[in-house]
């Protein structure tokens, strides 16, 4: 079965508020992207763009990313796209001359940043509360009557009438739409560079003056780049339905035209689109209200990217004096030719394509997003009808909030016969579900434990299942078949190691790839044995590699964790218990091909409570930590204490208690990259009246932690399972909880947000498959035991 990365076909969500023309990144997005990016001063100085006012010719002085706000939705020539000028640069600079060097501009700004002001403050202080769907935030505010004002509009009776320079810009918005946007960005940024040139000639702080000029010139121009990063711009034939509108004999054909691009642009930039650029990159691009949303921090990364590498060239330019042919920043831009065809199973169908000769076709069913039949006989009036009385249609059932990663989860069960069976979840063509399944794997009884490792180092995941042969240890390997498009027993033996049941095991990752299966058992003194993949044969099969009875004195009861403790790259095995007097004990050995060494004896350390254990790199040095977790007995509050290898490499650095407040009984703890610093930060998942909460302890690298907001979910917390995983197995992080709905299986995926601290809801389903027999689920899951 294909392993699609559809988004969820749900009924499709279009909302038509008469005189909402939201068909553009939000004020706040353009904002946030051009603030993000550095720039160099005339003297070489380096400064955030939230930390340099570019001074204007009328006495403004306005930010990088303010301008990128201001440029094309506030400041422009209605009826007058910048990308068809017969004069370029000529409406490029009276577009940028009304907020740049007219004197009204000065007047109008002011008015328009208050309003922006408020759509900025209700955005951050969602964000701060941990908001699960920003798109939510955008539709509540309705500020575009204050906006209409502001630009000069509105009147004693109504705000949207008559429309000021942002409703009559929105009307015929051509420059924020595919290749006009391309064209428009290319014509600014070209004038832009002309400006840097010039400020090369000049000295003093006429020098400085005129590279800032050249920067907002710029920064202006950057506005229609990034709109070439939000999916609804970037399929959505806006030129080619206007023509039809204004070729319409309806005297409202242009603007039920406009009504038709609308519903268009809201499909693509809600469930997104799949694309690639120049540079060889795929992602999954968002739309408007949704890129500072949980799902679209990868096109983030990337619009960021483009806007810091237009930037650059203006810089370039005024050191250098030369100017570029090509410009750097469209090979971030998603590649809009691949996007013209119809019939792309990686994205769902369009509601209207142009056709060569400027005809366009219509979706027939405007409800149904895979289906891919079109007709030319269509009407406007009648298709905008149509739209609407189909709303509520639309609406109903629709996910939440997309689901911008690709997870696969799979769950082990035991069928009613005892044998072991198998279910592969994520994303089809039917949305979120079983992608494949089988009910009769294996041996099923006496299970020991489940691993999930690339166990011959080819980096394909197989999982090993261990199990009680009598006095013996059996496994069972399953790994990828491609014949089933899932899994297959690829080894299965009753007695790989011989005289040994039970205890803990671990895979323990190996620097030249693979892994080795580490199993711990404490009967006097504490022995390990290490299983390998056998590697002189020409089929799979598990063989012991070493046996290392009494290796030290038997430790206090408590747990085994695999960390790669010292950054070579192999990972060592910790004991991590809690003696009698309630102190901790700590010790490790490091694994060789012949056996393990003691790394540090069983020690005791400060005084301590019943814990649980993680490994993680605190600090993004490439070596793991042991982060010691204790909880009080009411979950209202506990204690982290980090345990690292110290210099001698002979013991462990104990440093001291930190305390935290927490919510809601444990769930489990994770270990997560949330701000993508390469220091590892934690998740708690506990749950609260029958709700899930998610607290993110971010990491100071020091062996401390900030404790940001605790969130709160309406997903029942009858948790069967709990994994973090990676966009892709390299990207952002997120948290998938598997929990029990009345006998189903029920999946929530959470998101770190993209700004401010906290997580959000990704993804809610509650009817993937029977729940109730689950024993483990496997993804790219952090390591964690407890000490119970």
């Amino acid at each position: 079965m294909s392993r699609s990365s559809h988004p969820r076909p749900a009924s499709r969500f279009v909302s038509f508020a008469r005189t909402r023309p939201s068909v553009l990144f939000e004020s706040f997005e353009h904002l946030f992207i051009g603030n993000q990016i550095e720039l160099q001063t005339a003297d070489g100085t380096v400064r955030r763009g939230a930390d340099y006012p570019l001074a204007l010719p009328n006495g403004l002085q306005l930010t990088y990313g303010r301008v990128v706000a201001l440029a094309g939705d506030f400041f422009g020539i209605p009826g007058e796209a910048i990308a068809d000028d017969p004069r370029a640069p000529d409406r490029f600079l009276r577009a940028f001359g009304q907020m740049a060097t007219d004197p009204g501009g000065v007047s109008q700004v002011q008015a328009i940043n208050a309003v922006m002001q408020d759509e900025i403050t209700a955005l951050q202080q969602a964000i701060e509360r941990g908001e699960t769907d920003l798109y939510k935030v955008y539709q509540s505010l309705d500020l575009n009557g204050r906006y209409n004002r502001a630009t000069g509009g509105g009147s004693f009776f109504t705000d949207y009438w008559p429309m000021g320079r942002y409703l009559a810009l929105a009307a015929s918005n051509f420059d924020h739409f595919g290749e006009d946007a391309v064209s428009a960005y290319a014509m600014g940024h070209g004038q832009a560079l002309s400006q840097a040139l010039l400020a090369r000639r000049l000295s003093g702080a006429a020098r400085e003056n005129a590279l800032q000029l050249a920067y907002a010139q710029n920064a202006f121009a950057d506005h229609f780049l990034s709109d070439l990063f939000s999916s609804g711009h970037l399929r959505t034939p806006r030129r080619a339905l206007d023509r039809i509108g204004r070729q319409s004999s309806v005297p409202e054909g242009a603007a039920l035209a406009g009504l038709c691009a609308k519903a268009m642009h809201d499909e693509d930039s809600y469930h997104g689109l799949s694309v690639r650029n120049a540079r060889g990159e795929t992602w999954r691009a968002y739309g408007d209200k949704k890129l500072l949303d949980h799902g679209d921090a990868e096109n983030l990364r990337r619009v960021v990217a483009a806007v810091q590498a237009s930037a650059a060239e203006i810089w370039n330019a005024f050191a250098s004096g030369q100017v570029p042919e090509r410009y750097a920043a469209l090979a971030y831009t998603p590649d809009l030719a691949a996007l013209q065809d119809r019939h792309d199973s990686a994205n769902l169908a369009p509601l209207f394509t142009a056709e060569i000769g400027g005809q366009v076709l219509r979706r027939k069913d405007v409800v149904d997003l895979t289906s891919r039949d079109w007709t030319n006989d269509w009407w406007l009036a009648s298709t905008v009808a149509l739209l609407r009385s189909m709303e509520s249609q639309r609406l109903a059932g629709r996910a939440d909030t997309p689901l911008n990663i690709d997870p696969i989860v799979v769950q082990f069960f035991r069928n009613g016969d005892g044998r072991m069976g198998m279910i592969e979840y994520g994303p089809g063509a039917a949305g979120y579900g079983t992608l494949w399944g089988g009910g009769d794997m294996g041996q099923g009884a006496g299970l020991v434990a489940l691993l999930d490792m690339d166990l011959e180092g080819d980096g394909a995941t197989q999982f090993v299942q261990l199990w009680q042969a009598g006095a013996d240890t059996g496994a069972i390997v399953y790994g990828p078949d491609a014949q089933a498009a899932g899994y297959a027993v690829r080894y299965s033996s009753a007695g790989v190691l011989a005289g040994a049941a039970g205890g803990q095991w671990r895979s323990c990752r190996r620097r030249e790839g693979g892994a080795w299966m580490v199993r711990s058992a404490a009967a006097g003194a504490l022995s390990l044995d290490a299983l390998h993949a056998r590697t002189d044969a020409p089929t799979l099969g598990i063989e012991v590699l070493w046996r290392a009875p009494q290796l030290f004195a038997q430790p206090p009861e408590g747990c085994l964790l695999a960390a790669d403790i010292d950054g070579d790259g192999n990972d060592e095995l910790v004991w991590m218990g809690v003696s009698s007097n309630m102190s901790l004990c700590l010790a490790a050995a490091r694994l060789g091909d012949h056996g393990p060494q003691v790394l540090v004896e069983p020690r005791e350390q400060p005084r301590a409570s019943r814990l649980q254990a993680l490994a993680a790199d605190v600090d993004g040095s490439g070596r793991q930590a042991i982060v010691c977790i204790g909880e009080s007995a009411d979950a209202t509050g506990g204690f982290t204490r980090v345990c690292r290898l110290g210099a001698d490499g002979r013991g462990f650095d104990v440093l001291d208690r930190q305390k935290h407040a927490f919510s809601g009984a444990l769930i489990g703890w994770l270990v997560v990259d949330a701000d993508e610093d390469g220091a590892a930060d934690l998740v708690r998942v506990g749950a609260l009246g029958g709700r899930v909460t998610v607290q993110l302890l971010r990491s100071r690298k020091d062996g401390f932690f900030d404790a940001g907001v605790v969130n709160t979910f309406d997903v029942p917390s009858t948790s069967v399972g709990l994994l973090a995983s990676r966009v892709g197995g390299r990207g952002r992080y997120v948290v998938h909880h598997l929990f029990d709905h009345g006998g189903q299986l029920g999946w929530a995926v959470f998101t770190p947000n993209v700004v401010g601290s906290g997580f959000g809801l990704a993804a809610l389903q509650s009817d993937m498959g029977q729940g109730t027999a689950a024993i483990g689920f496997f993804t790219a899951n952090a390591r964690l035991a407890a000490a119970d």
